[in-house]
């Protein structure tokens, strides 16, 4: 139909090399920035901060009315179950953002056919078909609908 050409023309138009990725990132950490963001993330904490303090001036000025390396194993604990935790939580974040980005939705294809699309992959000027009662993939324009309260 003309009305399928011009909105695959227009489609085609819209889509150009270098756009965002529409893939939804919540998480903090990477591979490459695991260890520094924990280690700034567990000693950023005032009471994690002094209790290194208090550490080092044990171990390496000898002032300490106990052992020189006690200290040691209560904060490395404290700050490996913190660590654990804040990691756990961000492969929690993970898994939700991958069941997100992993939903289909029905996409308008540049040969005129609706087909279906995982919503990491919807780029800007892609045209989405929302049934009733479905979750929208993302930032969309309502350009029409079939409820007579839109």
């Amino acid at each position: 139909s003309a009305q399928g050409r011009r909105l695959s023309k227009w489609l085609k138009s819209c889509q150009r090399p270098g756009r965002c990725p529409n893939a939804v990132v919540t998480t903090k950490f990477t591979m490459l920035n695991c260890v520094p963001l924990v280690l700034y993330q567990q000693f950023r904490r005032l009471a994690n901060l002094y209790f290194l303090l208090i550490l080092l001036l044990q171990v390496f000025t000898g002032l300490s009315p106990i052992g020189r390396y006690n200290s040691i194993l209560p904060l490395t604990i404290v700050v490996l179950l913190s660590a654990l935790r804040e990691l756990w939580e961000d492969l929690c974040r993970r898994s939700a953002d991958n069941v997100v980005n992993n939903r289909t939705v029905r996409v308008l294809s540049q040969s005129g056919v609706w087909t279906k699309k995982a919503w990491k992959h919807l780029r800007v000027g892609d045209i989405v078909q929302v049934e009733s009662g479905e979750a929208f993939p993302a930032d969309l324009l309502l350009m029409a609908s079939s409820h007579d309260d839109a």
